[in-house]
């Protein structure tokens, strides 16, 4: 098996409704909410949550899969 850790980017606006922002770095988070950050500003004023997510990549869940579909994980 294969896998490898993650970080899950999402954004929240203030009154913590979901954005429907949601990002996949493999980095640490520290470095994810900065790429975040600078990717997209316009999210400059909402509550961003970060989290170290394990996936398998040779068995990956559901929101991984969509994810990756959208372009929404990040590899570099």
């Amino acid at each position: 098996m294969s896998k490898m850790s993650f970080t899950r980017v999402r954004s929240y606006s203030k009154d913590g409704k979901f954005t429907g922002c949601e990002h996949v770095y493999a980095r640490s988070q520290a470095k994810a909410l900065e790429w975040f950050r600078k990717d997209y500003p316009e999210h400059k004023d909402c509550i961003v949550i970060a989290e170290t997510v394990e996936e398998d990549l040779d068995n990956p869940s559901e929101w991984f899969k969509a994810c990756n579909n959208c372009g929404c994980v990040h590899y570099w």
